[in-house]
């Protein structure tokens, strides 16, 4: 195994910068688009509005970026993938991927901290207790259309995401809290959570496995 090949996160980064790019350029377009419409909009009868027009400009924004965070976290994802998969192949550790359970990231950092060791992938560090927070909102917008309160009697200040996201400032809509994440501030705050860790594990990697 060669370490330094393994651990480029280069490639890795540039994806997450580039997501955050195409989330920027797309709020700005959406923003001049928006502007234009309303523009028109005070210049023609009103027989002339399209409806569908001013909802697309209205939710545009809000889902491109819930769809480029999980565009972000697969990479994440896939980049422990990559860790785990190269440790693997080196042979000193008789554990598999395949022999743990659990979700595809919980399986992903115990194998690294478990199996391989590695201290920074540990449930115990405040990147981790951070990383699970951003792994639901995740989950709650690929597994229930970003709808937080699936219980009519319970009150959306209740979830266990509602501070998170407030402390973000992600929108939640409704008495159900839909997420609409509006700031990219949101992805680069992930972008660099992300980034910090990986870096820790990278280097603990090149430092046991010479």
């Amino acid at each position: 195994m060669e370490p330094k090949e393994i651990t480029s996160n280069n490639v890795f980064y540039n994806n997450l910068e580039s997501l955050i790019r195409l989330a920027k350029e797309s709020l700005k377009l959406t923003e001049s688009q928006n502007t234009e419409f309303q523009k028109n909009l005070l210049n023609e009868k009103f027989e002339n509005y399209d409806i569908s027009e001013s909802s697309h400009l209205a939710n545009a924004g809000w889902i491109i970026l819930n769809s480029i965070f999980i565009s972000m976290f697969s990479h994440f994802e896939y980049k422990l993938f990559l860790y785990c998969k190269a440790i693997e192949k080196s042979n000193e550790f008789k554990i598999k991927l395949d022999n743990l359970s659990g979700s595809t990231l919980v399986k992903y950092l115990n194998y690294l901290n478990l199996v391989a060791n590695i201290e920074s992938a540990s449930k115990n560090t405040r990147n981790y207790q951070t990383l699970t927070l951003f792994q639901k909102v995740r989950n709650t917008l690929v597994h229930n259309g970003g709808i937080m309160i699936t219980d009519i009697n319970k009150k959306l200040e209740s979830h266990e995401l509602y501070k998170f996201l407030k402390d973000k400032k992600v929108a939640m809509g409704g008495s159900l809290g839909i997420i609409r994440i509006t700031n990219v501030d949101f992805l680069e705050n992930f972008y660099l959570l992300c980034k910090g860790l990986c870096d820790e594990i990278a280097d603990e990697i090149n430092k046991n496995f010479r």
